[in-house]
Parts: structure tokens; sequence; C-alpha cells
């Protein structure tokens, strides 16, 4: 139906809507057929793959949620046995470019649950398999970044969360080894919230030095030191986790030189932050998995962190 409507479609100019319909719909057949390994078995039908980069701008529909799930879907393997984006959302393995059922897998992890749960789930299990193998933080580069106001308008449930959800079962598809990096076009920096943006710092090193008084990403053997403990406190669902991730990850960045707003002198410099959010805790741990770009994430230390020139 959805390649139907794509191919008798009366309005000029406007295909990006229907491509992307017609890409929902290929990633609802995926996770149907995903939950149904002993089927695709019996009929020897193989994972949805090898898609045409050409989707990427074809099917940009312009939206929030394309951009935030063009970055998601992107995220890579990392060095080890961490692997892609789409290891985590159904059992397959990689097996050079190609893609094949992998019934059992451990990494699929993505279930019935709402969008929060699920990105969550992701990026916890991510953080078990880099400790596995070595690795600091969470590896979570792609080729493709988000806007850090595409994030704010997640955090704030700005989105469509069942587009979203969509779209990241049919973008894995795509011939990811095949697509080169590109940035995304430049947004206005939002406001961004200090309960995401302090321990956003810390899901894997971040090499900040100090460039003319300011916080840049540069070369230093003493980058920001991921705490895995700042994630599993969001993951707890207690009451105060927010504000125990605010505290925890400011200590952590404090003990490597990068001082948060509020702890900078004497006075203050044991007293709690004291952060209170109405962002449901789950939303914000799912949103640490967004790609950011470089740009971004400078504005995000530049906002929370004193310059490093500043004087108690």
């Amino acid at each position: 139906r959805a390649m139907f409507q794509f191919a008798s479609r009366s309005e000029q100019g406007n295909d990006a809507k229907y491509l992307t319909n017609l890409l929902i719909s290929l990633g609802s057949a995926e996770r149907t057929l995903a939950g149904g390994l002993t089927f695709c078995k019996e009929k020897y039908l193989r994972p949805l793959q090898g898609l045409s980069s050409q989707w990427l701008d074809q099917a940009d529909d312009g939206s929030r949620e394309f951009r935030l799930a063009t970055a998601l879907a992107g995220i890579g393997a990392a060095s080890g046995g961490v692997g892609p984006f789409r290891v985590f959302l159904e059992q397959v393995e990689f097996k050079g470019r190609h893609v094949a059922w992998s019934p059992g897998s451990t990494s699929a992890i993505w279930s019935n649950r709402s969008l929060n749960a699920n990105l969550a789930a992701v990026f916890r299990r991510r953080q078990v398999e880099a400790f596995r193998d070595g690795i600091a933080g969470v590896p979570i580069r792609s080729t493709r970044w988000a806007p850090l106001a595409d994030v704010v308008a997640f955090l704030r449930e700005e989105i469509d969360d069942e587009k979203l959800a969509a779209l990241l079962w049919a973008l894995p598809a795509l011939d990811w080894s095949a697509i080169e990096f590109r940035s995304h076009a430049d947004f206005a920096s939002p406001s961004v919230p200090v309960e995401f943006a302090i321990p956003r710092l810390l899901v894997g090193p971040q090499p900040l030095v100090p460039v003319g008084g300011y916080w840049q990403l540069g070369e230093t053997n003493e980058p920001t030191t991921p705490d895995p403990e700042v994630f599993h406190l969001l993951a707890s669902g207690r009451t105060a986790a927010i504000s125990q991730t605010v505290e925890r990850a400011a200590r952590r960045l404090k003990s490597g030189g990068r001082i948060v707003v509020g702890y900078r002198n004497r006075q203050t410099a044991g007293k709690p932050l004291d952060v209170s959010s109405s962002i449901n805790p789950e939303r914000l741990l799912a949103a640490m998995l967004v790609p950011l770009s470089p740009h971004d994430l400078e504005v995000i230390a530049n906002i929370v962190l004193y310059p490093p020139a500043s004087k108690e």
C-alpha cells in the first residue's frame, strides 16, 4: 500500500513524505520478520539490507524524527565486540557487509516497551559490552550527528516517539559501510538542560582543552573520565535519580580539572548542585545515546563548565 501511494501520488515536489512512509512500512515488515525467525528460516528470508544511501537524501522529510533516527541508526561497530546499532534491535550479526540472522543474540534487547525504555536499554547494553571489551565509556560514533536542538526537543517530549521508533527499524537496513560521513547544517544552539549537559560530557572520553578562555576538543592526555556509576544512577528509577546523577557527574568532572558551575570556590565546593528536573529519568538516559557533533559537545562544555582561565 505504501508503494502504491508513492507510485500514484498526485503532489509534486513532495516525494519525501511518501518515501518516509514507505521506509516506515519496510521497517514494520522487518520488525515482524525479526519476531519469527523460524518462519524466516523455513522461507529462506534474510534480514532487509543493502538499501541505497539515496534513501537518506530523498526520504528526508526534514523532521526532527528523521534526523534523530539517522544519527542513531548510523552508530557503527566499535573496536572489540560492540556491534552497530542494528544488533541491539534484532537478532542479527554482520559478516563483512552481509547481515544474517543470529538466533539467541544477547545484544538484541529491543522489545515492546516504550521508546524511552528501549533506547535506555540499548545505552546500558552498549555500556556493558564496552566495559567487557575494555573500552572507556559508551561508543556512539555515527556517520551522522543529530543537532543539539533536536536532542533538546526529544528531552522536552516535543517529537513523535512512534515515528522515531518506526524509522529506527528501517534506516539500519541501509548499507552504512557505503555512506560517507556528513555533518548536519548549522542549527541555533538551544537552551540545554544542565541535567543532560553535565553527564553527557561523560558518555565517552572528551579531550577538552583550554583555548583562549574556552573549552575546545583537542589533543590531551587527560580527557574526561567516563564513570559508569553516573548512568547506573540514572537507570535506577529512584526519585532522586537525576539530582544524584548530576552530583556524581559534577564530582567526576571536577576531579579531572573541569569544574562545573557551582563547584568553584571554597564556599560551594562541597555543596550539592541540588538540580530539580521535570524530565523523565529514563528519557534522559535514552538521550545520552544520541551522537552529537564536536561543536555541540563544545557548546555543552562551555555552558556548564567554568572557563578554564577564570579565577576563584
